[in-house]
């Protein structure tokens, strides 16, 4: 009776690993963690969803809204939000607050762990130029998973 069973078969699975590795098989599979992505994002403008954008954690966008629009993020896991203004102001979302930067204001009508609503108005008009806001959503499940999304106001 061989009294190693487990060494040996383990030996062959670590031989089998290696030879596919030296000869470029095998696979790479990175899932975002050891789970796979705890989340994704994705936003509609007035009622209509954004085609194209499906944002997961790592992932980085852009949308561009107007002044009288009204967006809404939706995540498939829970989060927390982060508003970001140009000069790197953070404001954590609150339901009813309003961030203020580059004559844009930009009210948080609705805030919970799996949906932002913002609306986009302006204090002046018309706006001196484009100003970007970014939004953060961090898995409240694993804080190194965050999806960035520039939001891109003009008139």
């Amino acid at each position: 009776m061989n009294p190693f069973p487990a060494l040996r078969a383990g030996a062959v699975a670590l031989a089998a690993t290696i030879t596919l590795a030296g000869c470029g098989g095998g696979v790479v599979w990175d899932t975002g963690g050891p789970w796979g992505p705890a989340f994704d994002l994705v936003a509609d403008v007035d009622g209509q969803p954004v085609r194209d954008l499906d944002l997961f954690p790592g992932d980085a966008g852009t949308l561009v809204v107007h002044v009288g629009d009204t967006v809404e993020l939706d995540t498939s896991g829970p989060v927390e939000w982060d508003l970001v203004t140009p000069d790197g102001t953070d404001f954590p979302a609150t339901t009813g607050g309003t961030v203020h930067t580059g004559g844009v204001a930009l009210g948080e009508a609705a805030v919970h762990d799996g949906q932002l609503v913002l609306t986009v108005g302006a204090d002046v008009s018309p706006l001196p130029g484009p100003t970007t806001i970014s939004v953060y959503a961090t898995s409240l499940d694993d804080s190194g998973q965050v999806v960035r999304l520039d939001l891109q106001v003009i008139d």
